[in-house]
């Protein structure tokens, strides 16, 4: 049908090889027919043209395929030598990992013989993975008990969920209230899990300082791993109390010789500062008797956390002193001495009042004029202040009265003020209170000087983020003193301008 050049240039598919020889043999036929005279030219001709445009086509067709096929076979080698390349790479990354994987290694090594050498790759590795297992050990802490005695060894238990395959060294600091080098030995800073191992310990060796020190607080804590060797849980911090055994050491100084009536100090002295109140007994003994002799003492004393001493009064008593009932003071109780009218030593008159008694309830009178009086109402909040003992305390008013009370060419107000604080009363002693009359929470304030009048508006100059003078028009509120509260028109923080030094 074809010739052998054709044949081995071209492939025809069976399809196209059948189509050809039957057109061929329609072509030979009608050039039989054409020399028997038996068809026209045209005939002949038309049998000769389907032949030749069915071979060209057929030889077009596979010229495309050709090239096809030759397009496909450089991508196919082109995509071989990346899929090389991606696998060297890959296998570099993997023998990277594979000592980090938690998995049964199966390690194979060519050994030396007299019938051949050893290359540069000489070892294999076959890492068979455990889908059950983590790929990285996941680590927790603990301590061993709650609390340690100077000198001791605080103890840490260091636990993974998993044996270990291989060596694991685990990064960890400490913290808490000890001190570095001073309370306990610095360690590294890490420890190595054994092969094959779920759980270790780490011992800080804790030193005695012979100080007088409260309970101090250890804690160990889990650092993340530097080449992603681990995991840390939840549980990365535990805490060792330790605990000083160390006692302040005391002795007693004081004594001597008084006379009836007065008074000796013995003081009780610590080498070191206790660390919490502590309440340090005594007893008494000698041929002076309690209450006869000297008052009666407590038998202990308190000596406050931070300090190195306490003083114990001994107050001896004057046995020569009798008293008469005309030298007693007899009232209902409770009552207590009030305003004491004379010095000691100074002369008396018959009938003139010495003291006055008083109720030990705390009272305070307010006196308002009239014109503060529009002012005030009963349950308002006042301060409280009292001169004798700086005392203070908040309270309200509890009772005003609406009739004015006349003392002389004065008009006053009277009210009563209750506090909230139990206060000293002494009889007489001037209070001063400060009413609360309007109030502003967490209000912008400024200096008075700094509010400036300007055609009924009230302005203020303001320092801009670009360092220049704004003058603004803002809207004040309450006065407190020498500030003035503004509403609107400044915000916190920015520069107000109280007066410019033009010279």
């Amino acid at each position: 049908i074809i010739t052998g050049s054709q044949a081995w240039e071209y492939d025809f598919s069976p399809s196209e090889a059948e189509n050809l020889m039957n057109l061929k043999e329609i072509y030979d036929d009608a050039e039989r027919d054409y020399r028997n005279q038996s068809i026209t030219a045209a005939a002949r001709a038309k049998a000769l043209d389907a032949y030749e445009d069915a071979l060209e086509e057929a030889q077009e067709e596979r010229i495309t395929a050709a090239a096809k096929a030759k397009a496909l076979e450089a991508y196919e080698d082109a995509f071989e030598e990346a899929q090389k390349e991606r696998t060297e790479i890959e296998q570099e990354e993997f023998d990277r990992l594979a000592p980090l994987l938690k998995s049964k290694t199966e390690e194979l090594r060519v050994a030396k013989s007299s019938r051949w050498i050893l290359a540069e790759t000489d070892t294999a590795t076959v890492v068979i993975d455990d889908p059950e297992a983590p790929d990285m050990p996941v680590l927790f802490v603990a301590s061993s008990s709650d609390y340690v005695t100077e000198p001791g060894m605080a103890k840490f238990y260091l636990e993974t969920t998993d044996e270990l395959a291989e060596e694991l060294i685990v990064f960890f600091e400490l913290a808490g209230e000890v001190e570095s080098g001073e309370d306990y030995i610095v360690p590294s800073g890490d420890v190595t899990m054994p092969k094959g191992s779920k759980k270790t310990s780490i011992s800080i060796e804790i030193r005695d300082d012979d100080f007088v020190e409260i309970d101090e607080t250890l804690t160990i804590r889990l650092l993340e791993a530097k080449n992603s060797e681990y995991q840390l849980s939840s549980q990365i911090e535990a805490t060792i109390l330790v605990q000083s055994p160390d006692l302040p050491e005391l002795s007693i100084t004081g004594g001597g010789t008084i006379q009836e009536g007065e008074t000796s100090v013995v003081t009780v002295k610590a080498d070191q500062a206790v660390t919490v109140d502590t309440s340090i007994n005594y007893s008494v003994s000698g041929t002076a008797q309690q209450g006869v002799d000297y008052e009666v003492l407590k038998g202990s004393a308190l000596m406050k956390a931070g300090e190195v001493s306490v003083e114990i009064p001994i107050r001896s008593l004057r046995d020569d002193v009798f008293f008469m009932p005309g030298d007693m003071i007899v009232a209902d109780w409770p009552a207590r001495v009030g305003r004491i009218n004379f010095e000691k030593e100074d002369l008396v008159s018959s009938g003139t009042e010495i003291l006055s008694l008083t109720e030990p309830n705390f009272k305070v009178v307010l006196f308002a004029r009239p014109s503060d009086r529009a002012k005030l109402e009963i349950g308002q909040k006042v301060t409280i202040e009292i001169d004798a003992g700086d005392q203070k305390s908040d309270g309200i008013i509890s009772q005003l009265d609406d009739v004015v009370t006349r003392n002389g060419a004065s008009e006053l107000y009277e009210g009563e003020v209750e506090a909230s604080k139990d206060l000293v009363a002494v009889e007489g002693a001037v209070v001063a209170i400060d009413v609360v009359v309007a109030e502003a929470v967490d209000a912008i304030v400024v200096p008075i000087a700094a509010v400036l009048t300007e055609n009924s508006s009230e302005k203020i100059r303001v320092v801009t983020r670009d360092e220049t003078l704004e003058r603004r028009i803002v809207e004040t509120g309450m006065l407190d003193g020498a500030w003035v509260e503004v509403i609107s028109g400044v915000s916190p923080e920015e520069f107000v301008i109280i007066e410019i030094d033009r010279s």
